[in-house]
C-alpha cells in the first residue's frame, strides 16, 4: 500500500468535510423549506378570502393561493385564468404581488379579479408576505 503524506491526507479530509458540509447544508435547507409554517393571516386578507382559498388545489371564484410563490402567474392546475394572467409570463414574487394587490386592473389589464385593490401599501405587503408563505 502506498504511503501518503500528512499534507495529502489533510487535503483529502478537508475535501470530504467540505463536501459533507455542502450536502448537509442543502438537505437542511430543503428540510427547512418543507417545515416552514405560513405566517399569521393578516386582517386585510379577509377581503381576499371572499374569493380565494389557501388549501392546495382548492379553487373558488379565484384560484387557490397555496404555493403561489412557486408557480408562474396563471398556471394553477384546475383553474380557468383570464388570458391576461395566462400570458403574464412571470413567477409571483413579493414586489410583483404587492403591486398587483394595490391595483390589479392597472398592473395587469384584462385580469378578471373583481377586487379593486388595497389602498394601503403596508397592508398589500403584509398580504403578499402571508400568501407567499403558503407552501
Amino acid at each position: 500500500m502506498p504511503r501518503r503524506s500528512p499534507t495529502r491526507l489533510i487535503a483529502a479530509g478537508a475535501t470530504v468535510v467540505v463536501a459533507l458540509g455542502l450536502t448537509a447544508g442543502c438537505s437542511k435547507s430543503a428540510g427547512d423549506r418543507a417545515a416552514t409554517k405560513p405566517l399569521p393571516q393578516p386582517t386585510a386578507f379577509a377581503e381576499c378570502a371572499r374569493c380565494h382559498r389557501v388549501e392546495p388545489g382548492v379553487h373558488d371564484v379565484g384560484p387557490s393561493l397555496w404555493g403561489l410563490s412557486e408557480r408562474r402567474a396563471g398556471s394553477a392546475l384546475g383553474y380557468s385564468f383570464s388570458p391576461a394572467l395566462r400570458g403574464a409570463g412571470f413567477t409571483w414574487d413579493r414586489q410583483r404581488l404587492a403591486v398587483f394587490l394595490r391595483d390589479p386592473h392597472k398592473t395587469l389589464p384584462g385580469t378578471r379579479m373583481l377586487y379593486p385593490g388595497l389602498e394601503d401599501a403596508k397592508e398589500a405587503e403584509s398580504v403578499a408576505d402571508y400568501v407567499l408563505s403558503l407552501r
